[in-house]
């Protein structure tokens, strides 16, 4: 519509020139209602063009929590895998003849499932390690002044977006 109205005008023009009119070309009734028409579709397509950028800002919001939704259906809290592991140090450090308690930090640390289901055998086999080869017997605890039972802190947090999961024992550690 805005090149036909700029194409009338033109001829309009070129017809006063021509034909040495007197009238303006803003005078001409066409003009005037084909001038109003383009105006009208203006209005008209401005506010339509503001309900469809609602709608999709909406829609756009609606993916994003929807997204934000599935992604948290997927986390479980740390502590799932973990519900066994303090008898396991338990049953172990008896079998060893040690004392060791096992301290859970973090256990609500929300992790994915598929990440949670491959942490367990490693920190399974860690926990174990550290109460057969990094805690000493209590008779060496007590010789060296340390406190009895022995502790082993088993800590998940996230950090510059990445599950840290760390073991600590206050053991003397491998020779």
């Amino acid at each position: 519509l805005r090149a036909d109205l700029a194409q009338l005008k033109e001829q309009i023009q070129e017809l006063r020139r021509t034909t040495l009119q007197v009238r303006h070309a803003s005078e001409d009734p066409r003009l005037a209602e084909l001038t109003a028409r383009v105006e009208d579709l203006e209005r008209l397509l401005r506010r339509h063009t503001a309900s469809l950028d609602g709608v999709f800002h909406r829609g756009e919001e609606a993916a994003t929590a929807l997204y934000h939704e599935v992604l948290a259906s997927r986390m479980r809290p740390f502590s799932e895998i973990t519900s066994g592991h303090a008898r396991l140090v338990r049953d172990l450090a008896r079998q060893l003849g040690k004392e060791v308690t096992l301290e859970l930090i973090g256990g609500s640390t929300p992790v994915d499932r598929d990440i949670l289901a491959k942490l367990e055998s490693p920190v399974t086999h860690m926990l174990r390690n550290a109460v057969d080869h990094g805690i000493e017997s209590p008779a060496e605890r007590t010789a060296s002044g340390k406190a009895i039972p022995a502790r082993i802190e088993l800590e998940a947090r996230h950090q510059a977006s990445q599950l840290i999961v760390e073991i600590r024992d206050d053991g003397r550690g491998i020779d």
